[in-house]
């Protein structure tokens, strides 16, 4: 079977293509051009050098308007026309159905589904932008015929706002979580790099972009809410960790990552834990997984109702083999959820939060217990058993 993966938001479908080929399965990755997160291409997930990697391809077209202004289907439906399947996600599928292609598997990462259908996003400011307001109608028409058209939709249908989107649609979807991770088997230690981390007796690593008090990453019950990730709640449970000296040396590790860095360094400055804390640049998704299996604990979102069970730090937790603190929104405990029954400890509230910290902190036999069982978890449900369940998907498509 020759597929076709088109997009790669959050390096998942580097991660997913990987999984395929180890399986036997000829996978192609296709890049879009002119994307500016640098931190979430292929390179910055593997410690394999990719520069002679033939499978990893640029798209043709990129995300800008003229994009869909131009006619695409000699340049796409040829392209396409050579694989046996087509995966996508993000604007790519909107492309593709403006050029006459249906794609056989939609994998949304989150705004593909719940946002561009829809067309929710801010409308341009400046008078000489307006232009845009009928190309950002039909894009988002024709992100809501793919996903109308495809032949298979792929997304974990507990989570209330892609089931929400789903109903606008009036489509139906194939309940099952979205491979983020691959796990590199021999990565490097960097103990000389992170050698500091040794002189702390309890640390917690929070890469989670933040996104608490403004409502950048939109949420329409921010004035109850706020912001996405609630990075908040975690910087005053952990004031009060260090307040009650449970730990002699205690740090908190975050992120430079996030429209809110600035509120949450002046939170922790309020606090008085600077001291405690340290800020680390954006990393590649393959050192931050090296920091988590030398930290005690990993700790995600905290918003109500969002799960961090789509979120990548929360997996990557899993796939790193630590304790993963985060708000799933009761999603371990849902039978009918992709995550029931997987190990994070949950929490939303900064009482509970404290809680686990103390906990898992007095005993280390029960830290590597839940440890070691959100690995096996992450291998049994995330890694190639889910791989398999899309190729099967794949094979029955017609």
């Amino acid at each position: 079977m020759k597929v076709a993966l088109v997009d790669n938001m959050n390096n998942n479908f580097f991660a997913l293509a990987r999984y395929l080929k180890d399986l036997g399965v000829d996978a192609d990755l296709y890049l879009i051009p002119g994307r500016n997160q640098r931190h979430f291409e292929p390179q910055n997930d593997t410690w394999s050098d990719l520069k002679n990697e033939s499978w990893i391809k640029e798209f043709p077209v990129s995300y800008n308007f003229r994009s869909y202004l131009m006619p695409l289907k000699s340049k796409l439906k040829r392209l396409m026309l050579k694989y046996d399947k087509i995966i996508a996600c993000g604007s790519s599928l909107g492309l593709l159905t403006k050029a006459g292609v249906r794609v056989d598997m939609f994998i949304p990462y989150g705004s593909d589904l719940i946002h561009s259908p829809f067309n929710n996003y801010e409308l341009p400011k400046k008078i000489k932008h307006l232009l845009r307001i009928p190309i950002m109608l039909y894009r988002s028409r024709l992100q809501g015929i793919g996903i109308q058209k495809s032949r298979s939709i792929v997304v974990n249908t507990n989570w209330k706002l892609a089931a929400d989107a789903l109903k606008k649609l009036n489509v139906t979807a194939i309940n099952l979580p979205r491979i983020m991770i691959y796990r590199e088997k021999n990565p490097p230690k960097m103990d000389i790099k992170y050698g500091w981390l040794s002189r702390h007796d309890f640390s917690i690593f929070s890469p989670t972009r933040h996104e608490w008090a403004t409502n950048s990453d939109p949420m329409p019950d921010f004035n109850e809410n706020k912001g996405a990730k609630r990075n908040d709640k975690l910087i005053k449970a952990f004031a009060l960790f260090v307040k009650s000296r449970h730990v002699l040396k205690p740090i908190l590790i975050m992120s430079e990552y996030g429209s809110d860095v600035l509120h949450s360094k002046a939170l922790v400055k309020h606090l008085g834990i600077d001291n405690f804390v340290k800020w680390l640049p954006i990393l590649p998704r393959k050192e931050l997984s090296v920091i988590m299996k030398k930290v005690n604990v990993v700790a995600d979102q905290f918003r109500e109702g969002m799960s961090a069970t789509s979120a990548g730090t929360t997996n990557e937790a899993l796939a790193a083999g630590k304790p993963v603190i985060a708000n799933t929104d009761g999603a371990c405990n849902d039978i009918f959820d992709p995550y029931f029954s997987c190990p994070i400890l949950e929490a939303v509230t900064v009482e509970e939060i404290n809680a686990w910290l103390k906990k898992l902190s007095d005993s280390t036999s029960f830290a590597k217990s839940i440890g070691d069982n959100c690995l096996q978890w992450f291998d049994e449900n995330l890694s190639y058993g889910l791989a398999r369940k899309y190729i099967g998907l794949l094979s029955s498509n017609h």
